[in-house]
């Protein structure tokens, strides 16, 4: 997971009516994040990660994917790993630089 995604997890929770900062720290007490032995690995952006972002715009905005999409799309791509998404019209869009597989 890039440190875009992790902001988006704590943005979603925030809107639901949790403290970022302590969810945060559950995530790191709890060992999913944070440490090198975490469940999640939370890896910076790079350079290319945000060209690879801005690029994708075209092929996914009538999709309605968002910069938090885009920049998993573009961390799976620099990593050469599937992406993973509970979002299902992301199997639909023809031409990503990744395979996707949607999870329940």
């Amino acid at each position: 997971m890039n440190i875009l995604n992790l902001a988006e997890v704590l943005t979603k929770l925030a809107e639901a009516g949790a403290k970022p900062r302590s969810t945060l720290a559950d995530l790191e007490r709890d060992g999913i994040v944070g440490s090198s032995d975490a469940l999640a690995q939370i890896l910076p952006m790079e350079l290319e990660d945000v060209v690879e972002i801005a690029s994708l715009r075209s092929a996914t905005k009538t999709y309605g994917l968002s910069l938090g999409d885009r920049a998993c799309l573009a961390t799976a791509r620099r990593l050469g790993v599937e992406a993973l998404t509970a979002d299902r019209r992301w199997a639909d869009i023809a031409g990503l630089p990744v395979s996707v597989r949607t999870i329940r």
